[in-house]
């Protein structure tokens, strides 16, 4: 255990490859910044070393600017003895940014959280997007990583304005994973951003539509759907009928033209309503 005086009234050790913050003068920070302050600052500084807090949320609790209680957790790292996590976690460096920044960033775009996107799988998006390892994490590289976060959240933030997407997003994480769905993206992402009308489940392409509902009148008591059968090059069709319903049927089962669903139990595509079977097969 190698152990360092960064400041007067702060302590650190390292053990094991993680940092331990203790406050060496705690008198002094009490009668400085309250009674008992001294060990909330030793607990803050441990969830911003492991991404579960930001520097930004210190300063706020203690009443001091981002860059005051960036000066507090750096100074732990300025000699060579401690270096800052995303030097000592080396690869999990990007993954500890990541975090801190969607913590700061995801109450901003509360759609997302309505329809069940979490934190963790926009961080695994990102990391999908940006295989790339960063071969060191300065401030730089940190504030590159911040814009492309919420650039991100912002594009997936805009595929949520589709009344289809959002059924579909909830009728699908109803049934699997979210990792299950991986978005497309348009030629032009930076402009255009996800295309919001096939995305992939499992590999496999899946073209979103709406069914159209019959309104004129009809021979049967059951509700009639017309189903575009255009299919391009995906190789599942997923229809909404409408709230949570909706049909997931195989290109292949398709006919060539335009054709209907009719709700009733005896419909040649009954077998594929509100369930992802097939996608097994």
């Amino acid at each position: 255990m190698k152990t360092v005086s960064a400041k007067p009234a702060v302590h650190a050790e390292i053990h094991d490859r993680r940092l331990e913050v203790k406050i060496t003068d705690p008198e002094w920070f009490d009668e400085k910044y309250g009674n008992g302050r001294h060990a909330q600052l030793v607990q803050m500084l441990k969830k911003v070393d492991a991404g579960h807090m930001s520097l930004a949320e210190v300063g706020r609790e203690y009443k001091v600017t981002r860059e005051s209680a960036r000066k507090w957790y750096y100074s732990l790292c300025a000699n060579s003895e401690i270096q800052s996590p995303e030097s000592r976690n080396g690869s999990n460096g990007l993954v500890t940014t990541l975090n801190r920044e969607l913590n700061n960033l995801f109450s901003s775009y509360p759609r997302l959280g309505e329809y069940g996107v979490t934190k963790e799988y926009v961080s695994r998006l990102y990391r999908t997007m940006h295989p790339e390892q960063p071969k060191k994490m300065d401030m730089k590289t940190r504030r590159r990583i911040r814009n492309s976060t919420d650039g991100l959240l912002s594009l997936l933030h805009r595929l949520f304005d589709s009344d289809l997407f959002k059924a579909f997003y909830r009728c699908t994480t109803s049934h699997l994973s979210e990792n299950d769905i991986n978005f497309i993206a348009h030629s032009n992402f930076a402009r255009d951003g996800f295309r919001n009308h096939i995305v992939k489940l499992r590999d496999k392409r899946v073209l979103l539509r709406k069914a159209s509902k019959w309104t004129e009148p009809k021979i049967t008591f059951n509700d009639v759907y017309s189903l575009d059968t255009k299919v391009y090059d995906a190789e599942y069709v997923w229809y909404w009928l409408g709230n949570d319903n909706f049909l997931f049927i195989p290109a292949s089962e398709l006919p060539g033209r335009n054709t209907t669903y009719v709700e009733s139990n005896n419909s040649k595509y009954s077998y594929f309503k509100n369930n992802f079977d097939d996608l097994d097969n």
